[in-house]
């Protein structure tokens, strides 16, 4: 299917766009690729063939090329991306994930209209290429990828990485996910800074005292003008000054000798005061004029301290100068500020990219929608709306924590303290809008049909989608299979690992323990689905999964899978479990079978129906009569359906096999049915 990853950050982002695209790396194996963006303008791009190696290894070496602070990153399952184009919307590159059916026509239009297509390395028009050249068709960003949205029959999410910063657009009806992530820092506001000066200067302004012009204010008469930093300043002992005692002592300053009262003619020429800095005070209008020093009441009788540079003079009352503002007084001392600020915002297909790279899970574009996250001085604004998302989130969390302990789910959905609990995740939903730093240029639309079979397979157990996590939904829809199956089971194990997650909620829902009877070895072997040749699926198959014959020999286990599609691995891997001793295999399937392959996204390499386990059954059933109602086998209670099951079982050589019920997929993911596509089990979805 494809994954990507973009981020627009304050620091260079070659190594966060690296790593938060190898995340993606279980959503497809045949091609990736990144591009940067420096401040120039000038895009750096490279693209390389992951089949037979891994992503880290083949962009490893390349990081130090990859200059700037913006970029995007692709796993591409067909097409070579990111696509660079130069239009009238300037120089850009984009990646993009999903399907599109109509991609000959679409092709022959823009052929029509004078475009040539340059990626044709897989011997078709490259789809990422077809759809940035539609975007150009647009008078605008935003009009292109409207027309793309209107165009595309199937799927299309994008990131565009343009002159102005990234620029992140959802499928229309959202079937494929755009998680945001914004990664924070501290920002040091001095006391006399408005927040838009500080975002002005930066993280840090440099501390008083420093090269610069400050302004002291001395006694009540009028301020003087600081001049800071002349030539060869001669440096002033502030001899044995300390607060608290009577009396001040005599500061030597150049060749005037200041008393304990009254005011001398002061003229410091060219001298230095404190650690750092040198500053010439000119203490009068013109010439010498006698300036009254003020005692303000530090420590017992004492002077008034003046607070130059980062020189502290006594321990306590100590006066700031007020630097910058004319004619501010003194107003005691205070202290600067520190507040969190974004220092970078990311877009993920999965938020499993975000935790190790310091990113919060901020939400979710909606479909169709479309943002622009630029980076600018604004970029460092305050996130106290965000923060106080992430106050809600927590609690609603622990909310639910506590209400899973104590009652049943559906106690939960009957009680107050639900409902509340629905309305503080609806509050958080939409909390990121308020950051500045995000432009939206197209708002999302009302339909939602994001692809159900996300959370059965092709998530990472950590990955979120429209904030619903995968693992949570895998765990809870074993848990209800487990409550409703009545086999006698001695333990339950899965089918590395995209199972797991169902077994261990079918153990807690079964009351049977969970065994690793199956283990995957990880260190070499990739996702198998990918190898189109039968007979290297196979192979695959068989290597990966390590049978534990210690755990199988005798035992009556129930064995949970995610799916079943065409049925090859796991009919080898229950000839493995006989072979190590296993005396019964009960299969329970995390998901309604898969009656329909998918027009929307290619989650497979399945292309005819017939592939499909399901089909091929219903055509032995069916015999010379393929005239059937394909409704009749999706019915859970129909005789139909019953029989499709029984053959299937039969097949793979299963004691007994049940699917999770569409019901059960639904209240598991926790969305209305209305707001899932789930034609791949019963044929319901929307659009082309």
């Amino acid at each position: 299917m494809g994954g990507f990853f973009g981020i627009v950050s304050k620091e260079p982002c070659a190594n966060a766009l690296f790593y938060g695209t190898d995340y993606h790396s279980h959503m497809g194996n045949r091609r990736a690729g990144m591009a940067t963006m420096n401040e120039q303008g000038i895009i750096k791009r490279s693209i390389h063939n992951i089949e037979n190696a891994y992503f880290r290894n083949k962009f490893e070496d390349e990081l130090e090329e990859f200059q700037g602070r913006r970029g995007v990153g692709i796993i591409s399952d067909k097409d070579p991306q990111p696509i660079v184009l130069r239009s009238h919307l300037g120089t850009f590159a984009i990646v993009t994930v999903g399907k599109i059916n109509n991609l000959e026509e679409l092709g022959v239009e823009l052929l029509e209209k004078g475009i040539n297509f340059s990626e044709l390395s897989t011997g078709q028009i490259n789809a990422t290429e077809l759809v940035g050249h539609m975007i150009t068709l647009g008078q605008t960003f935003a009009d292109g990828i409207r027309l793309v949205q209107e165009k595309v029959k199937g799927s299309c999410s994008m990131l565009i990485l343009t002159q102005d910063g990234i620029i992140a657009a959802r499928d229309k009806y959202g079937r494929t996910p755009i998680a945001i992530g914004v990664k924070c820092g501290k920002r040091r506001v001095l006391p006399f800074q408005t927040e838009e000066q500080a975002a002005q200067s930066g993280m840090e302004q440099s501390s008083v005292g420093q090269t610069g012009a400050e302004q002291p204010r001395v006694g009540q008469q009028g301020a003087e003008q600081a001049r800071v930093g002349q030539q060869d300043a001669e440096q002033v002992r502030v001899e044995q000054s300390s607060v608290g005692q009577q009396d001040a002592e005599q500061a030597r300053v150049g060749q005037s000798s200041v008393g304990q009262q009254g005011a001398e003619q002061v003229r410091v020429e060219h001298s230095s005061v404190g650690q750092q800095g040198a500053e010439q005070v000119r203490v009068g209008q013109q010439g010498a004029e006698q300036a009254r020093v003020e005692q303000s009441s530090v420590g017992q009788q004492g002077v008034e301290q003046v607070r130059v540079g980062q020189s502290s003079v006594g321990q306590q009352g100590a006066e700031q100068a007020r630097v910058g503002q004319q004619g501010a007084e003194q107003s005691g001392a205070e202290e600067v500020e520190y507040i969190d600020s974004l220092t970078a915002v990311a877009f993920a297909s999965e938020s499993c990219s975000f935790p190790n790279l310091d990113f919060q899970l901020a939400g979710f574009l909606g479909p169709g929608e479309a943002v622009l996250v630029q980076e600018s001085p604004r970029f460092c604004s305050a996130l106290q709306a965000f923060h106080e998302y992430l106050e809600k989130q927590e609690i609603a969390a622990q909310q639910s924590e506590t209400k899973d302990r104590e009652t049943s789910q559906e106690d939960v959905e009957n009680t107050t303290q639900a409902e509340s609990l629905k309305a503080v995740q609806r509050d958080c939903k939409d909390a990121w809008r308020d950051i500045s730093e995000f432009y939206q240029i197209l708002p999302p639309r009302e339909k939602l049909q994001i692809c159900s079979f996300l959370w059965v397979y092709y998530g990472f157990p950590t990955s979120a989608y429209e904030g619903i996590n995968v693992e949570e939904v895998r765990f809870r829809n074993g848990k209800l299979v487990g409550q409703k199956d009545q086999i006698d089971a001695d333990a339950v194990c899965s089918i590395p690992d995209s199972g797991t997650g169902m077994a261990m909620g079918y153990a807690v829902g079964k009351g049977v323990p969970y065994r690793q009877a199956v283990a995957k070895y990880t260190p070499t072997w990739p996702r198998s689905f990918t190898p189109s040749d039968k007979e290297r699926r196979k192979l695959v198959a068989k290597m990966k999964l390590l049978p534990n014959a210690d755990v199988l020999r005798g035992a009556k286990m129930v064995c949970c899978d995610d799916s079943i599609v065409r049925g090859t691995q796991l009919k080898n891997n229950v000839q493995v479990l006989y072979k190590n001793g296993v005396k019964e295999i009960h299969a329970r399937i995390s998901c309604p079978p898969i009656i329909n392959t998918c027009p929307f996204l290619g989650f497979t390499n399945t292309r005819a129906e017939m592939e499909l386990v399901t089909r091929r059954i219903i055509h032995k059933l069916q015999g010379q009569d393929q005239s059937f109602d394909i409704k009749a086998f999706i019915n859970e209670g129909s005789e139909e359906h019953k029989a499709m099951i029984e053959g299937i079982a039969k097949e793979m050589g299963f004691t007994s096999l049940k699917f999770s019920s569409i019901q059960n997929l639904v209240e598991s993911i926790g969305l209305p049915k209305t707001n899932l596509c789930t034609y791949c089990f019963d044929g319901e979805g929307c659009g082309q």
